[in-house]
């Protein structure tokens, strides 16, 4: 693609060589000063020449405003985790370390692995321990995300800061005519809202039949910051990662933007949009044309009147201060050459086969469970056959997004009607608000002992029994 401005030209304009740090994996990072005018870019981590990937969890110190520190969690010495960034065909030792007072796991959702290798609830790391497990890396283009995964204590502790992005390039990827800088022009947002007391301390006070909801935004651990990008195109890759809130994210200017890929992979074709809905635990691809932009707002939802920010100064409300997420500030002369996406992104999208098996399920959240079953990790809900498709017809009064481990999917229908364009890629996470229908192919085999999960992505309800057990067995 054209570059108007030059890389080395670039960092040096822009300051993000400051706002965030870009580190191999064996290297330890300082916690920056972060404040409302910078976008704090979380480190890359690659696995280069069979270096091990490390991941310690820990406390650490934060500002999400200026000059005000905040207890969080993070890895690495850091709120959020860094970036992995692995190849298909990598095989890749991951080293999980335990720096807390308490027992935690790791899971990595996405990521096409074999139950004893996934992590998750079945792999507790106690304090001051580690696990090093060595993971196959078979699998295409798609962008992951790994994060706390304590029966009845992730919700908080991935609220406080324990995740991260984990991407998985191929070569197919590697070729496409995209931006791919790494904190230049490729850019990732990690996106919750938040609740900050007066003394700028994180607050989780979540509804146990309902979930969290905070009332200001945070991406990359900042509140409403400022990125400087070139004018050109900027690819961005969105995580929600907040406990129960849905986005619908749009730009203040009014202008399109285009939908590249959902969870699993590139979708066909670019999708031109005017807005996305963005569900917690869903990551997708957008990129957004800065050539003739402005100074121009990434938004969430609508902001709120002055009268209602004054109400909030006197009684509690889960209504967001501002919508704001990024101000974008392009850099640089507008090119003379406008840039061109590719056409067409997979050249043979995958296609669903016949499913050999429907099954029907409930999404409760008074009390949270699924077709009124709480969590049992002594049982087993569902068996199911590797390299098969079932179709499953998910309904939930409460709306909410829904995950599992061990398979993809793609969304047969949204209340009756077939699912947006920018939303029939492969997925492992989708929001669901009355009733949907799922094609799910099942990835990887696994056992009684260690079985995969499925069930709300709202971590609250996931905490509170929202979860079953899934066994994979070979045909």
């Amino acid at each position: 693609m054209n570059k108007s401005v030059s890389r080395r030209d670039f960092i040096k304009t822009s300051l993000i060589g400051s706002a965030g740090l870009v580190l191999s994996s064996n290297l330890k990072a300082k916690s920056p000063t972060v404040t409302s005018s910078t976008l704090p870019i979380p480190p890359l981590a690659e696995s280069k020449r069979g270096q091990a990937i490390f991941l310690t969890a820990q406390k650490c110190q934060w500002n999400f405003t200026a000059g005000v520190k905040s207890t969080v969690l993070g890895f690495n010495g850091l709120h959020l985790g860094p970036t992995i960034r692995v190849r298909n065909g990598d095989n890749v030792k991951v080293i999980y370390s335990n720096r807390l007072a308490e027992t935690i796991s790791v899971n990595i959702q996405g990521l096409h692995l074999p139950s004893s290798l996934m992590g998750g609830y079945h792999h507790p790391i106690g304090p001051n321990q580690s696990w090093s497990p060595v993971l196959p890396i078979r699998q295409y283009y798609s962008n992951c995300y790994y994060h706390a995964a304590i029966p009845k204590g992730q919700s908080e502790k991935t609220y406080l800061g324990l995740t991260g992005l984990w991407l998985i390039e191929d070569e197919h990827s590697s070729k496409m005519d995209l931006p791919k800088q790494y904190g230049v022009d490729d850019i990732p947002l990690l996106i919750q809202d938040v609740r900050l007391e007066n003394d700028g301390q994180l607050v989780f006070k979540a509804n146990s039949n309902e979930g969290f909801l905070g009332n200001q935004l945070s991406v990359n651990g900042a509140i409403s910051p400022t990125l400087n990008v070139p004018r050109q195109m900027i690819r961005f890759r969105l995580y929600n990662h907040a406990n129960s809130r849905q986005l619908q994210i749009k730009l203040s200017s009014q202008s399109l933007f285009y939908v590249i890929s959902n969870e699993q992979g590139f979708l066909a074709k670019p999708i031109l949009v005017p807005s996305l809905s963005l569900s917690p635990g869903q990551r997708i691809e957008i990129i957004i044309d800065m050539a003739n932009e402005e100074t121009v707002n990434i938004e969430a939802g609508q902001a709120l009147s002055f009268w209602d920010k004054t109400k909030q100064l006197f009684e509690s409300s889960d209504a967001l201060l501002s919508n704001i997420l990024l101000t974008l500030q392009p850099i640089g002369d507008k090119p003379l050459i406008k840039e061109k996406l590719p056409i067409t992104l997979v050249e043979n999208p995958v296609v669903a086969g016949d499913y050999i098996k429907t099954r029907e399920l409930s999404l409760d959240n008074d009390p949270p469970g699924i077709n009124l079953s709480s969590w049992d990790p002594k049982r087993i809900d569902t068996y199911a056959k590797l390299g098969t498709w079932e179709k499953w017809t998910i309904k939930a009064k409460f709306p909410q997004s829904f995950s599992l481990q061990g398979a993809v999917f793609l969304i047969k229908s949204v209340n009756g009607a077939p699912p947006l364009p920018e939303n029939r890629g492969l997925c492992d996470t989708v929001w669901i608000d009355g009733t949907v229908e799922l094609l799910i192919y099942f990835t990887h085999v696994s056992s009684p002992q260690i079985p995969f999960v499925y069930g709300s992505r709202n971590l609250t309800l996931q905490d509170a029994g929202a979860l079953a057990q899934l066994v994979v067995e070979p045909r």
